[in-house]
């Protein structure tokens, strides 16, 4: 039993020194310009080292536009930055249960309704086959409520047939945020009809046993 938990023991500081030795800062400079094509490496060097020294959060774009760091959390691999008035990059290192944790990056355009795509690679840079469970704006009706309404859940279910979802990371933990932003599509009357029937917190996914969880 010693030989085994001296065994874990020694997995868990390699993985840690692994991450250390490629922080969040460190991957957000190196990765691929294609991931991240409004700003340069050198240019994302840049931001960040001017932010660590208290200096600036804010660098040019390629088109010259200003980029603005918004969190840089090496303690819990966190990342977001804005890229421009509409859109974001928001990026942090999971533990994948393997040898080897992954990255998990989050863009969100807002044009002008906001709808976040997620993906995820691995320290190498390469596409992980890893599947989220993308929300349905159906997915925040009340149907205890809807039930007891004149119009009934079929004609909420017809409203809300289009599905606009921001995404963004928790600090702590394996924890991707799903926020509804689909009523913002939604006519006036129909805002009024749905609203008191939608739930308005986000939903939560866990990242557990190599799959994405909704929390209930």
């Amino acid at each position: 039993m010693k030989l085994i938990n001296n065994f874990f023991t020694v997995i868990f500081f390699f993985l840690c020194a692994k991450i250390s030795a490629q922080g969040i800062d460190k991957l957000y400079v190196g990765m691929p310009d294609a991931l991240h094509p409004t700003l340069t490496s050198q240019q994302r060097l840049e931001l960040i080292e001017y932010a660590k020294a208290g200096q600036n959060d804010t660098t040019l774009n390629r088109y010259k536009k200003p980029v603005f760091l918004l969190k840089l959390d090496t303690l819990h691999q966190h990342l977001m930055v804005k890229n421009s008035g509409s859109t974001s990059f928001e990026m942090k290192v999971l533990d994948a249960n393997s040898n080897e944790p992954m990255i998990a990056i989050i863009r969100t355009v807002c044009a002008p309704i906001c709808h976040s795509l997620i993906e995820f690679y691995d320290f190498k840079w390469n596409r992980l086959s890893v599947t989220f469970p993308y929300p349905q704006a159906t997915d925040w009706l009340d149907l205890e409520k809807a039930q007891k309404t004149e119009e009934g859940v079929e004609t909420f279910q017809k409203i809300l047939k289009y599905t606009f979802v921001s995404l963004s990371f928790q600090d702590e933990g394996q924890i991707v945020m799903a926020f509804n932003n689909s009523i913002d599509f939604l006519s006036d009357e129909d805002k009024k009809l749905v609203f008191s029937c939608m739930n308005t917190a986000p939903l939560l996914f866990q990242w557990s046993d190599l799959k994405w969880i909704r929390e209930k």
